[in-house]
């Protein structure tokens, strides 16, 4: 596999396209496959989402750009803990236009204390009262 000239981007996609934590694999298409892709296309990812529909797979479910966006959106925006401000925050910002209201995917925004709390591992209390609540509620 060559990546010389190959783009943070591209890789991200390679990536996502032969199966990753955030969007299944797809039968037939793997590490190479995708990199072949990636590479042919030159990381034009709706290209290479087009030649798949069109060309390669074409049982390619209906919804997979939309999956894969969502799944590029999370490697790329997923809220994490900054211990300088000791908040939750994106891992990057959000691009111009997206609401975070509607990109719940990217992980649940926390009250200060509760991120700050599980963060350092001092959050546990808040999981043994949480659990504590849900068992005697009858849902665990």
């Amino acid at each position: 596999m060559q990546l010389a000239n190959f783009t943070m981007d591209m890789l991200r996609y390679t990536c996502i396209l032969s199966g990753c934590d955030y969007l299944e694999g797809l039968d037939g298409l793997g590490v190479k496959t995708s990199h072949q892709l990636v590479r042919q296309f030159k990381g034009d990812i709706n290209r290479v989402i087009s030649y798949l529909r069109l060309e390669k797979l074409k049982n390619l479910p209906e919804d997979y750009e939309a999956r894969f966006r969502k799944a590029e959106l999370t490697f790329r925006h997923q809220r994490v803990y900054d211990p300088r401000t000791k908040k939750l925050t994106f891992l990057n910002p959000l691009p111009e236009g997206l609401d975070a209201s509607e990109l719940d995917f990217l992980g649940e925004d926390l009250p200060d204390d509760i991120a700050h709390g599980i963060a350092t591992g001092k959050g546990i209390d808040i999981f043994k009262k949480l659990f504590k609540s849900l068992t005697a509620f009858g849902f665990i």
